[in-house]
């Protein structure tokens, strides 16, 4: 499984907020899978009590997830 930290490079450098698109991603599957994967860190962050990272993983998923409805 892979972590995003927010506060440290690499991770936080290959998830900057800027304008992206599907494209970004090798196909729509890898952007779901990202998604899942991220969904997983987030709820394993707010068992761990680490809301603010859990907050940071819940909004980029959301900013993800309208990528998909932007393609659709």
């Amino acid at each position: 499984t892979r972590t995003f930290d927010f506060d440290k490079e690499p991770a936080a450098a290959a998830f900057e907020k800027v304008s992206e698109s599907v494209e970004n991603y090798t196909s729509m599957e890898d952007l779901e899978k990202t998604i899942a994967s991220m969904e997983s860190e987030m709820l394993a962050a707010a068992k761990e009590l680490e809301f603010e990272r859990a907050a940071k993983l819940r909004d980029r998923i959301k900013e993800l997830k309208q990528l998909i409805v932007m393609e659709a």
